[in-house]
């Protein structure tokens, strides 16, 4: 069970949070020290507005375009992960000791080909894991997506809120510059009626 445990984790920690794929080229924010692939982080500050300057996408540490290098001991280790075979009973039922080759979308659960006649009777949809494995990573990158479209309509209201909060400063000091010429301008005249 330990080492069962053990290589989901390394598995887990060779993912990037950006692609929720194995690390592709992996590069390391010199600032903060979190993980990416070159494309994935490069693709981020392309579509980021507040250049030059950007924010880490897992702990908004702030970086420049550029601050960051290629991982080459993360790129070994992602190696070495990819060649560790699955731990033996890792997709077997502990039950019935059958492969788990099916999803229950109601129970979240993997469950055997034996076990699946338990669930005849239920009203349970059942998607075979490769299937289950590629809806679910469907709806994460649409949700993500979304997140994404999200951020950018907050950056570009932000964005055009700084420009027009500007423009009505410039238009403000632009007034009471008006106002302060006519005034002057009130002056001399009253000051050449006086004259004559």
């Amino acid at each position: 069970m330990a080492a069962r445990s053990q290589v989901k984790h390394l598995q887990e920690s060779v993912i990037c949070s950006i692609c929720l794929a194995s690390f592709n080229d992996p590069v390391i924010l010199i600032k903060c020290g979190h993980n990416f692939c070159r494309s994935c982080i490069t693709q981020y500050c392309t579509e980021s507005e507040t250049s030059p300057w950007y924010l880490c996408p897992q702990c908004r540490e702030a970086f420049r375009e550029g601050e960051f290098q290629a991982n080459r001991e993360l790129r070994n280790v992602i190696e070495i992960a990819k060649n560790i075979p699955e731990p033996r009973g890792k997709k077997v039922c502990e039950k019935h000791e059958e492969l788990l080759k099916l999803f229950c979308e109601v129970d979240q659960t993997l469950i055997c080909l034996v076990f699946r006649e338990s669930h005849s009777n239920k009203d349970h949809s059942l998607l075979p894991v490769e299937e289950a494995a590629l809806h679910y990573k469907e709806q994460i990158q649409r949700h993500l997506e979304s997140l994404k479209k999200e951020r950018d309509e907050i950056l570009s209201y932000k964005s055009s809120g700084e420009n027009t909060s500007q423009e009505l400063l410039v238009g403000a000091v632009l007034t009471q510059r008006q106002n302060v010429h006519w005034d002057v301008i009130d002056t001399l005249l009253s000051l050449t009626e006086e004259e004559q």
